[in-house]
């Protein structure tokens, strides 16, 4: 078993890193609502397989003991907190939660202390997971085929010509998972970096990584790289700091990079070409159709503040329709004809095979320019992977294994795969419209339900209307201006602080405060939004006073060792890195609604804490020239 063992080790990790990345789209199994996604199970496998072998360890020193302790509190608590939590059944969903972060951080933390080349291994890896990430994600600017699914109803709620229908997201769920997969990727590509390893690569991995985190459009993942390059400037102007980078270029390395980089300001142009509207329309025409576009902007915003989406219902569907249906699936529809059904109006619908020169450009449009820059940078990333890394055998294995596991995710009778080739040959016209008078701006995407789809798919000429809550036994009695985002999580914040005053600081119990906002027990609006979109407010709102200080100790313990670092002239580079993790868990946890269900948050912390742990050992002798 010893001499398998570093193999195993370094297998095990790749399996990880690779499902974390899988996500919701490798669910092998549902128990009691809760998804036991192929990344749990290897959380679990990884486990056991660690205390077989003798290599689970817990704590090392001072830190992580009580790092160990803290989390054993807060599990603790959580179970206690079921005596007075709203709903034993969300108590017991996000006590899993808990229970799979705890022992992400167990998994994570015994393979860096048992496993030499951690690093190299972490590096080479995730290094893999990304140029899989980000083929799948040119695909889909090639194609403009997201994988169907959580996606597809969230463009359903934004309308046939939004731009999102035109942004990459992979198996991300959303833009937001997206940027803090990106936000790690950049922080391990610029730690490597600094640290004169790979430089070309991981020049090339930083720069995909900030063109496809503009494209997320997430505000907290460019407010994360503007605060770590400010950090980072703030820090080099001491001395101490500066004496302790030892990087270096060869003339040859830094006239590729500075090229690279000119490179990347182009593809950035272009991206911001393709982002910017004012209304968040995306046209493909020219700036003279500006009034039009705004025309079916209100018509669409007008949909979506009545009825929620805007979903392609068949006469067919209407009788069926008990609740709010999800898309099944996307077709690509002539401008006129969703015009009609904007305004409500029931209009007959057939499938059309277009000019396969249009359908390039339907789904390409004016973005050419920027695919094929991309495609120059994904040439440019895979060269420098196996210039950077002897492509020996295990390289194979893991290249193979990546594509098996995300076929897996999408055989056909997986309910998340991409929507077949035909939506972008075929378009939804009237009848009798002439398809040759159709140019590229006058084509959006428009979310289908299963019937209806199955229909149009035979040819047959269909008739349609758009879903509306006057399809449901029970209409809505009023229509609410929908509130910003920005309030929405101002008002979120303060329905937390609110939820644990009124618990007496103790917290609401595990699921609380999702649990209280469905029951309508917030005192401030929020649209019906049930996660904290915080998660500081998240942990306190839930956990109380006592656990959030006890984690808050933990990350101030970190904030010292900065200062002791600094002023004893200790700084180095997994300084950096450490800090660089710490700003990205600040900004990039309150991305989503919920913070502790979802496996990359609790990577990035873990990583966070295991590599701060790491600073506070003796340093050791790595073996990075071995080769994996």
């Amino acid at each position: 078993m010893a001499h398998f063992t570093p193999k195993l080790n370094i297998a095990l990790i790749f399996l990880l890193i690779i499902t974390l990345i899988g996500g919701s789209y490798m669910v092998v199994c549902y128990i009691g609502g809760v998804e036991f996604t192929a990344y749990r199970f290897g959380l679990i496998i990884s486990a056991i397989y660690l205390l077989i072998t003798r290599q689970l360890k817990c704590y090392t020193n001072s830190f992580s003991k009580y790092v160990f302790f803290v989390f054993l509190f807060w599990f603790a608590y959580g179970i206690a907190s079921l005596i007075w939590a709203p709903s034993l059944l969300y108590a017991m969903k996000e006590l899993f939660y808990l229970w799979i972060g705890f022992t992400t951080y167990i998994v994570f933390f015994s393979f860096l202390n048992s496993e030499k080349n951690f690093e190299l291994a972490l590096e080479k890896i995730w290094t893999v997971s990304f140029i899989v990430v980000v083929s799948f994600l040119l695909f889909e600017c090639f194609t403009q085929r997201h994988l169907e699914g959580e996606y597809l109803q969230k463009l359903a709620e934004l309308g046939a010509f939004h731009k999102v229908n035109f942004i990459p997201i992979f198996t991300f769920v959303n833009q937001n998972v997206l940027a803090i997969y990106l936000c790690i990727s950049i922080v391990l590509a610029v730690y490597y970096f600094i640290r004169n390893r790979n430089k070309l690569l991981n020049s090339v991995i930083i720069l995909f990584a900030i063109d496809f985190l503009l494209l997320t459009e997430s505000r907290l993942g460019i407010m994360c790289i503007g605060a770590i390059v400010v950090a980072s400037l703030v820090l080099l102007f001491f001395k101490s700091v500066r004496t302790q980078m030892p990087l270096s270029f060869d003339k040859k390395q830094g006239f590729v990079i500075a090229v690279l980089i000119g490179l990347n300001f182009l593809v950035v142009h272009y991206e911001l070409r393709l982002l910017e509207s004012n209304t968040e329309f995306q046209s493909l025409g020219s700036k003279t159709d500006t009034e039009e576009c705004l025309m079916i902007r209100k018509k669409s915003d007008k949909r979506i503040l009545e009825d929620g989406r805007i979903l392609l219902l068949s006469d067919a569907n209407e009788k069926a329709v008990k609740a709010m249906p999800n898309p099944d699936r996307m077709f690509a529809i002539e401008e006129s004809a969703y015009i009609k059904l904007l305004d409500g109006e029931r209009v007959r619908l057939k499938l059309k095979e277009i000019d396969s020169n249009l359908q390039q450009s339907i789904f390409i449009g004016k973005n050419k320019v920027l695919i094929g820059l991309f495609v120059v940078l994904f040439i440019g990333l895979a060269t420098c992977y196996f210039a950077a890394f002897q492509f020996k055998k295990t390289d194979v294995v893991m290249i193979l294994s990546c594509i098996a596991l995300f076929m897996i995710a999408l055989v056909p009778w997986h309910p998340f795969k991409y929507p077949s080739d035909h939506y972008k040959k075929l378009v939804l016209t009237e009848p009798g419209f002439d398809v040759l008078q159709i140019s590229s701006d006058r084509v959006g995407i428009i979310s289908v339900v299963a019937l209806t789809g199955n229909l149009l798919e035979k040819g047959r000429e269909t008739e349609t209307f758009l879903y509306s809550d006057r399809n449901l036994p029970q209409e809505r009695s009023f229509i609410y201006e929908k509130l910003s985002s920005n309030t929405i999580r101002k008002n979120l914040a303060l329905n937390g602080l609110e939820y644990l005053k009124s618990s007496h600081y103790m917290g609401l119990g595990a699921g609380g405060f999702q649990v209280c906002n469905m029951k309508k027990m917030n005192k401030y609006p929020d649209d019906g939004v049930g996660g904290a979109h915080n998660f500081v407010i998240e942990i306190l709102s839930q956990y109380g006073i006592i656990v959030f200080l006890l984690l808050l100790s933990i990350f101030s313990w970190i904030g010292l060792e900065f200062i002791r670092a600094v002023r004893t002239k200790r700084w180095s580079e997994k300084h950096f890195l450490v800090l660089w993790l710490f700003i990205t868990l600040i900004f990039m946890g309150n991305s989503n609604s919920t913070f502790l269900s979802l496996p990359i948050n609790w990577f990035l912390m873990v990583v966070l804490l295991i590599f701060a742990n790491d600073l506070k050992e003796p340093k050791k002798v790595s073996n990075e020239e071995n080769k994996l």
